[in-house]
């Protein structure tokens, strides 16, 4: 079965490159070369002298084309990839539904998401200005509205950037038809489209506007702050009585006589036709978007993840996974439906619950471990907890909403996570179960030699596992102690917080001490030890353990490097969020530190590798990286391309 490299060859069509036989004197283009799959050579090059490209899919090595002709296998080069959309961090603030496969979110930067059916992917937008909301008439016809009075218009295939007259910021956008649309926002700003131009109508107000909703061209609601509710006739917008003095950031109509609006404290209206009044609300969170389905089916959505459903009776708190702030939520049906929010977060409801789908939490992660390449686990802000089974990360129930600074994994069944005021937990194998703890003091860090020895370090805090308790162990300083490594029993490093005689701790089995420091008055965030000769010390420095002494050594960040991963003596990386140049990946090589590619300028906050061709990086917003070998479909091109540019 062929597999699709039209891609690659369509570029080696273009190349010509001619390169002699080895020992022979006939030409090998790659102008013509073949690539047949899976990972299957040609049956050979034919008479013509055009070569083949072959790639094995278990040994992940391809024979290609080098200036002397074949060249033999060769592992395809490594690089640190962004795992599916984690990356992806920046705030959304609305999503729009045409169909359960086509879907659209914004938000800040101006960016744009689209929905295929399969799966969200980013999409060129016109504008960097924040967008704050988005509708869509059609497969072939949406607006979006935002920053300074950014409108752009949808028109099938590009969004493009429409003009408006001088406006504030505008905040929400409603479509009545292609010749009839309002969009309010700032200081009561109002604007009208007739399927020409946007044109500034009149307000009676000088509030806020955060939201509008048409029922038809003649039946319009809008509302904003201090409880402000406008209704449109027709004719003109006026100021309708208001039962309550909350803002009020959206508004959701059925019919004429039948629609919501949700705003802060919690606070749920319903319009009946006469009148708004207030609804028993289980949440006193603020509200910022609500959806309807029907008379007797719809969502509302806000600050701390709040989702909340009306089933015609009440309205009700629903599960949803761990997220920070949701600002939108739209609905295709009573099964299918969209909820975005801070971080890039984007939830999905199937009719049964809902969950992440471009990643698996927007929470930032503290900490990653790995059993093996098929087991592993992430842990961070709020008590989040991820799992790896080798081919999806996934939330796994946590027993605390505190947030989590280390995990520590001695077997597949056998670990331990660590975090706010004192917070322990154990995983069994089954289940993540909270433990007893001898401190209410933040704990930093956790590293286990082996189920029954193992440390636990914090805010001045030294903690003892001996395979039954946890207990609080004398140490030299008061201040916080960031990480610790173990080489043995008898031979445990801990570093910490800045002090005049810098933090370097040392355990030789029977008490810690303060070891010398370089001269220097940095932070040092994380430490990993090869052996008991040869280990590594960083954060706003980079310090080797080598001959008995601890020595600054050179590096091109400057500071704020929060943990490393060292493979070997030759071979080690770190990550982190350098503010000066914004690199966030080191790579140790066995003679210096160097920048290595990242595709992120997420801060990064854990690294752990499986082997020196497997790795992975989690960090803020959610962040997951891993590092792997390119695959076949980017790299060949890519390969490509360069040899055409020589």
């Amino acid at each position: 079965m062929k597999m699709h490299w039209t891609s690659v060859l369509v570029l080696l069509a273009g190349l010509a490159l001619l390169a002699p036989l080895a020992g022979g004197s006939v030409p090998l283009t790659a102008a013509q070369a073949l690539v047949e799959g899976p990972f299957k050579p040609a049956s050979s090059p034919n008479p013509t002298g055009e070569g083949m490209i072959e790639c094995k899919e278990s040994s992940k090595q391809c024979v290609g084309i080098n200036d002397q002709g074949l060249y033999p296998d060769s592992a395809l080069p490594l690089h640190w990839k962004c795992w599916g959309q984690t990356c992806f961090s920046d705030r959304l603030r609305s999503v729009a539904v045409v169909s359960v496969t086509d879907g659209w979110a914004v938000g800040e930067g101006g960016n744009i998401l689209h929905w295929n059916g399969s799966a969200w992917t980013v999409v060129t937008s016109p504008t960097s200005n924040d967008l704050h909301s988005v509708t869509m008439l059609s497969a072939a016809d949406g607006w979006t509205v935002g920053k300074g009075g950014t409108i752009l218009h949808w028109n099938g295939s590009t969004w493009m950037v429409e003009s408006s007259p001088p406006i504030n910021d505008l905040n929400s956008v409603a479509m009545v038809s292609a010749t009839d649309g309002w969009a309010v926002g700032d200081v009561g700003d109002i604007l009208r489209w007739d399927g020409s131009d946007w044109t500034e109508e009149p307000s009676p107000t000088s509030d806020d506007l955060h939201s509008v909703a048409m029922v038809s061209s003649t039946d319009g609601w809008a509302t904003g702050d201090s409880g402000t509710i406008l209704h449109w006739d027709g004719s003109a917008w006026t100021v309708e009585p208001s039962p309550i003095t909350n803002d009020l950031f959206s508004v959701a109509m059925l019919s004429s006589t039948d629609g919501w609006a949700v705003g802060a404290g919690g606070m749920i209206l319903h319009w009946d036709g006469s009148a708004w009044t207030v609804e028993s609300s289980p949440t006193s969170e603020m509200l910022l978007s609500v959806a309807m389905v029907s008379s007797t089916d719809g969502w509302a959505v806000g600050h701390e993840g709040t989702v909340l459903k009306w089933d015609g009776s009440a309205w009700t708190a629903a599960a949803s996974p761990p997220v920070n702030i949701l600002h939108s939520v739209a609905m295709v049906s009573s099964t299918e439906g969209w909820a975005v929010g801070e971080r890039g977060i984007i939830l999905h409801w199937d009719g049964e619950a809902w969950t992440g789908k471009i990643k698996p939490t927007s929470n930032t992660l503290s900490s990653v471990a790995m059993v093996s390449a098929t087991d592993g686990w992430a842990v961070g802000q709020e008590g989040t907890i991820l799992h790896w089974d080798g081919n999806t990360w996934t939330p796994v129930a946590s027993p605390t909403t505190n947030n989590l600074r280390s995990v520590a994994m001695v077997s597949a069944a056998d670990g331990w996570a660590v975090g706010y005021e004192g917070t322990m937990l154990r995983w069994d194998g089954g289940n993540w179960t909270m433990q007893t703890s001898p401190t209410d003091t933040d704990l930093y860090a956790v590293d286990l030699l082996s189920a029954t020895d193992g440390w636990a370090v914090g805010d001045g805090e030294t903690l003892h596992w001996d395979g039954s308790d946890w207990t609080s162990v004398w140490s030299p300083v008061p201040w916080d102690i960031y990480a610790v490594d173990m080489v043995a029993a008898n031979d445990v490093w801990a570093v910490g917080q800045w002090s005049p005689d810098g933090t370097i701790l040392h355990w030789d089995g029977s008490d810690w001490s303060q070891v010398t420091c370089p001269s220097f008055d940095e932070d040092l965030f994380a430490v990993d030890m090869l052996s008991a000769t040869d280990g590594w010390a960083v954060g706003d420095a980079f310090l080797r353990w080598s001959n008995g002494t601890w020595a600054v050594e050179s590096s091109p960040a400057s500071r704020w490097f929060y943990d490393l991963a060292m493979v070997s003596s030759t071979d080690g990386w770190a990550v982190g969020n350098d503010p000066s140049f914004g690199r966030n990946i080191l790579h140790w090589n066995g003679s210096e530190w160097t920048v290595a590619t990242s595709p992120t300028t997420n801060g990064l906050y854990s690294v752990a590798m499986v082997s020196s061709t497997d790795g992975w990086a989690v960090g803020y917003a959610g962040s997951i990286l891993r590092y792997e070998p390119y695959d076949y479909h980017t790299y060949l091109p890519l390969l490509f391309k360069q040899r055409a540019s020589q």
